[in-house]
């Protein structure tokens, strides 16, 4: 028999930081600090409204985030987004992002990269352009270095946006860390993997890194029992 759904409580992005107290206006030579964004504001604005327009609104608020040191990080190239359909069938989110994929605005590249179509394709019967990619944390991190509680934590207000915007019929987090951006606890009985998950009523399922996948069919078969689970959703 088919094992039950496991559905955990979504992760709640963080307060927005509450608008700052009225100041002196700013003395001549001096440049007026930036304000605070919230991903749940500007929504009348025309690029809101537009096709795709969302996610470039999102992208813009990213820009100007500083709500962790990421935000002087040498590695940080922008907001990484990632990319793919904009209306996809599967969303993949990564952990973090590596210096090779920040220097290319990319969420997932190269070997790992490969490895992901190739299950999508071949494995899920998926075609690319149904697919989209993200990263739980937006910046580049250094080589070897994974994000801190608090650096993981300022980006989960623009991965809910993201999903929000995106609206994926099913989700494969990538790695503890992005299995951990979208839920407050594991279940009770072990961790995330090897069950069919809910994330606001999307079906989710977590899986290793593909990095991590590399060179080990164990780590693919216990992916593969995984995306078993969820094409099973998927079709109902």
């Amino acid at each position: 028999p088919a094992p039950e759904p496991v559905v955990l409580v979504p992760k709640a992005p963080p307060e927005p930081a509450p608008a700052p107290a009225a100041s002196r206006a700013p003395s001549q030579g001096q440049t007026p600090p930036k304000p605070a964004l919230n991903p749940q504001t500007q929504h009348s604005s025309p690029a809101a409204s537009a096709p795709g327009g969302n996610l470039e609104v999102l992208r813009a608020q990213i820009r100007v985030c500083s709500a962790c040191s990421l935000a002087a990080s040498p590695e940080l190239s922008g907001a990484i987004l990632g990319g793919g359909a904009a209306r996809p069938k599967l969303l993949y989110i990564t952990d973090h992002i590596g210096p090779t994929e920040a220097a290319r605005g990319k969420s997932l590249d190269g070997e790992s990269g490969q490895l992901l179509m190739k299950i999508t394709t071949a494995g899920m019967g998926l075609k690319v352009e149904e697919v989209h990619t993200t990263s739980a944390v937006k910046c580049g991190l250094p080589h070897g270095c994974v994000p801190s509680p608090k650096e993981a934590a300022a980006c989960g207000q623009w991965l809910a946006r993201e999903i929000q915007l995106l609206r994926p019929e099913a989700i494969v987090t990538l790695g503890a860390g992005a299995a951990k951006a979208l839920f407050a606890t594991p279940p009770k009985s072990g961790g995330f993997l090897g069950k069919l998950l809910h994330y606001k009523g999307i079906p989710t399922v977590a899986i290793h890194h593909p990095r991590a996948m590399l060179g080990r069919k164990d780590l693919k078969d216990d992916a593969w029992e995984s995306l078993k689970l969820l094409i099973a959703a998927m079709r109902g």
